[in-house]
């Protein structure tokens, strides 16, 4: 998404993240942020406006943890 889509967003309407469909509470356009709701869950949080989308994706992802990373690893500091 381009900046300038950060802009077409609109609140309380229904999208996608990766392919869960959430729902957009606040935007926060000066640090490209979007606030969300997963529907599935009702957990929320808060993203990236680029991951956003009208589709759902359904491509092949790898977790982060695989790779030997998260956030409680501390190894390499």
């Amino acid at each position: 998404m381009r900046q300038s889509d950060v802009i077409n967003l609109k609140k309380n309407e229904n999208y996608y993240y990766i392919s869960k469909r959430v729902l957009l509470l606040n935007i926060f356009e000066k640090v490209h942020l979007v606030k969300i709701r997963i529907l599935d869950t009702n957990k929320e949080i808060i993203i990236d406006s680029s991951a956003i989308s009208t589709t759902p994706l359904h491509e092949s992802t790898i977790s982060v943890k695989i790779l030997g990373g998260g956030l409680n690893d501390f190894r390499f500091l």
